[in-house]
């Protein structure tokens, strides 16, 4: 009995050190991700009056306002209809770059509001650019 309870006693403190050893490694092996600010010149866009099967775009403009690499991690629209397109290598401070949106109208009809999230390496990390537009009934 007394050997079971040593042996148990050592594979315990045996599993606290491993854990203890494993968990410092894959902390020092975290890459640390360095913030920046972010400048959009509009987050918000209306393309007006559009006839239903119209294919419409705009390009959001922004900076890098900080003084590491801005990095864009994800552009995600909120539905299919809206493709974006990004500047994906990291843009140095005082530089700019581009996010594309292309918007499908067909199958769309009366007043559409979308809105396109941008992830970065900023404070706030995520950021929402909304567009507009209404979507007029073909003529027959």
């Amino acid at each position: 009995m007394k050997r079971i309870i040593v042996i148990s006693l050592a594979l315990a403190c045996f599993s606290f050190f491993s854990c203890k050893h494993n968990t410092k490694d894959s902390n020092s092996d975290k890459k640390e991700i360095k913030k920046t600010t972010i400048e959009f010149v509009e987050t918000n866009h209306d393309f007006g009056k559009i006839t239903q099967g119209e294919k419409v775009s705009h390009v959001f403009k922004f900076k890098n306002t900080g003084e590491n690499p801005l990095e864009l991690t994800q552009v995600q629209p909120s539905c299919g209809c809206t493709i974006p397109e990004w500047t994906e290598a990291p843009i140095d401070p005082g530089k700019e770059g581009t996010i594309q949106v292309m918007f499908n109208s067909e199958g769309r009809e009366g007043v559409q509001h979308k809105t396109v999230t941008v992830v970065a390496n900023t404070k706030p990390s995520i950021h929402q650019l909304t567009f507009t537009a209404e979507v007029l009934k073909k003529a027959k």
